[in-house]
């Protein structure tokens, strides 16, 4: 059996659960009572449990029905996270429990990088070591300019564009985001290129002229990647733009870091400053998405020569 291991971040399954996850994430050290309070409180804002988590859940079981559905019924899809159970390690064990005989590696996550990716792939591969077994690992990654993967993001923000009054759209920018990184451009150069290129596919695609990229999340007092998507906001407005689409390319799926900085923090920006400004749907489930992802890993699969596919 051939198992596709579907990683992600993770999230707390709880708001028990929530300093539990961020301890992890700080490799041990428990998040101060400051620190974690405003963190708990972007949970409960939610007012759902927490979407990252759940929808990775969904992600892997509609691409194991896509994929079975196309007549690879000898694959099974296993979500797993990094800072959360089931952390990658423990799904790796069973895995193995379950007979599988070739292990898959699909981050969600079209970007490779490594300390992001390549990181995840590393403990797929170190478990596997640990374990003193020789069950081969393939990974499917830098996926990003994968012409379905393109035209999902694409019809997002299309339909983006379109929300926005007729007064606006013409007078409006759309702004690409991704995570930021510590540092300058020449030590993330391959990151910074996935980034734009992307980006750049998505706005030729759409015959967008007037776009940007721009990067959030950014820690303050260190040299991050920019710039930063509330400058860019401030400056498109002083720049006379009457609306602003944002698209992150990044997180696929609905989490609460980027619900809280694009989603709330530059609508206010927004607000305040007098113009238009939506955010393309996050892609999550839905089945455009879905659906490029088994193609994506159809194709990933049959290069490799792990099925006939």
């Amino acid at each position: 059996m051939i198992g596709i291991i579907l990683m992600s971040y993770g999230g707390p399954e709880s708001v028990d659960e929530i300093e539990s996850f961020f301890t992890h994430i700080l490799q041990g050290r428990k998040p101060s009572p400051e620190q974690l309070k405003p963190i708990v409180e972007q949970y409960l804002a939610l007012g759902s449990p927490d979407p990252l988590r759940t929808k990775t859940k969904r992600q892997a079981e509609a691409l194991q029905y896509v994929l079975n559905q196309s007549g690879m019924t000898e694959i099974k899809v296993y979500p797993a996270y990094k800072h959360a159970s089931p952390y990658i390690e423990e799904t790796v064990g069973l895995m193995i429990a379950e007979g599988v005989t070739h292990v898959v590696t699909l981050p969600m996550t079209p970007f490779y990088t490594a300390k992001g990716v390549g990181q995840y792939q590393r403990s797929v591969q170190d478990e596997i070591e640990k374990r003193e077994l020789t069950i081969p690992v393939s990974h499917i990654d830098n996926w990003f300019l994968h012409p379905d993967y393109i035209a999902v993001i694409a019809s997002r923000v299309k339909e983006a564009l379109n929300w926005l009054p007729k007064s606006a759209r013409e007078q409006s920018t759309v702004v690409f985001t991704t995570h930021s990184q510590p540092g300058n451009e020449e030590k993330h150069e391959e990151y910074v290129k996935q980034f734009t290129g992307l980006a750049e596919r998505v706005a030729t695609k759409l015959n967008v002229t007037n776009w940007k990229i721009a990067y959030r999340s950014a820690r303050q007092k260190q040299n991050w990647l920019g710039p930063d998507i509330k400058d860019v906001i401030h400056e498109e407005a002083e720049n006379g733009k009457k609306g602003i689409v944002t698209c992150e390319l990044l997180s696929l799926t609905n989490n609460v870091e980027v619900l809280q900085e694009i989603g709330i923090e530059c609508q206010e920006i927004a607000n305040t400053l007098g113009i238009h400004y939506v955010r393309t749907e996050f892609l999550d489930d839905s089945i455009d998405f879905i659906h490029a992802l088994a193609n994506i890993s159809k194709e990933k699969l049959s290069e490799l020569e792990v099925l006939n596919v």
